[in-house]
């Protein structure tokens, strides 16, 4: 396995915003289990980060990035909510910086033990037939649908297969590090030449949302309220607070806003996107309600095209968040 130095330098490009606070942006086809950015924040005594990753390897990495921006310590880690590419890496803080401290919503703790560990359970039933299958692949040379592998299509399987067998072994040893400090509605943390705000916005994309708002700074990272490049993931969603949350990210002075997944946002244009999405969404399904459709019809029948054009694969995406939004039309979401 390639050094943490090469890896980190080929999975984040390191993004400075101002003074002392940077964005690690993931890359295209990075070489490890890592899907979310990070924020990284200075103060004058310690380093905050937003989101730890889908694997250790990937939060270690990010580490080694961090300690060539500044010789400060992590004091400070924030997740945004409880999906597993945001807290896997925390077990990595606590390794590294024992005083670090995990702050979250109240309910990210639960969601994690619950949620994320069912969900970790599953990628770890999941992923040896998957990685014995490519393997099978390479033996045969023929790909999943019995053609001849390229020489490209081969590499990409070569890939697979090694970071795969690569994070199933993280996985065997992840212990699940939820926060130790929780809040409710808001948390503001006065560091040393820095304020951050920490905003919960759930139940939204998640029932813990939080936004970290750096209000001297004029910086919000939003998660995964806001996705660049991809149809929003619906699947633990209430679509209702969803579109308030938006609104509540619109009303903050904020120029910049940091998702979780693509590039900085330096204007309102993906705001507005989501947004739009969110409602039109909200009124198809309305539509379908009234006229009695099951929920297959209104599957069928909302396919939000004017809105995935220019996102490829979200047909499952589109099925799920319409799923959402017609049962808590008809008061069945749970949340």
């Amino acid at each position: 396995m390639p050094s943490l130095l090469v890896l980190a330098a080929a999975a984040f490009e390191i993004v400075t915003l101002t003074q002392g606070i940077h964005v690690a942006i993931v890359q295209p086809e990075p070489p490890m289990y890592v899907f979310a950015n990070a924020l990284i924040i200075e103060d004058d005594e310690a380093v905050t980060v937003v989101d730890t990753h889908q694997s250790p390897s990937a939060a270690a990495a990010l580490i080694e990035e961090i300690a060539k921006l500044t010789p400060k310590r992590v004091g400070f880690v924030i997740n945004t909510h409880w999906h597993g590419d945001h807290v896997y890496g925390n077990q990595v803080y606590r390794e590294r910086f024992p005083d670090v401290v995990i702050i979250g919503h109240e309910s990210v703790g639960e969601d994690m033990e619950t949620r994320g560990q069912a969900y970790l359970d599953e990628e770890l039933q999941a992923l040896p037939d998957s990685i014995r299958q490519r393997a099978e692949w390479l033996r045969s040379g023929n790909g999943p649908d019995g053609t001849p592998l390229t020489d490209d299509l081969r590499a990409r399987v070569e890939t697979s297969h090694r970071m795969r067998s690569e994070y199933l072994e993280e996985l065997k040893g992840l212990v699940l590090t939820p926060p130790d400090r929780t809040f409710t509605d808001e948390l503001v943390l006065r560091r040393p030449g820095r304020t951050i705000q920490l905003i919960a916005m759930g139940p939204a994309h998640t029932r813990g949302d939080v936004v970290v708002f750096l209000p001297d700074d004029g910086i919000a990272a939003v998660g995964d309220l806001l996705e660049d490049g991809a149809f929003p993931y619906f699947g633990h969603a209430t679509p209702s607070g969803w579109a308030e949350a938006l609104n509540r990210i619109g009303e903050l002075d904020a120029p910049v806003l940091v998702p979780s997944h693509g590039a900085v946002q330096r204007d309102r244009k993906l705001l507005q996107f989501h947004f739009r999405l969110i409602r039109s969404l909200q009124h198809e399904v309305e539509v379908s309600v009234l006229r009695g459709l099951s929920l297959e019809q209104t599957q069928e029948r909302v396919t939000l095209e004017g809105f995935t054009a220019d996102l490829p694969g979200s047909e499952d995406n589109v099925r799920t968040a319409v799923e959402k939004v017609y049962l808590e039309e008809k008061g069945e979401l749970e949340p």
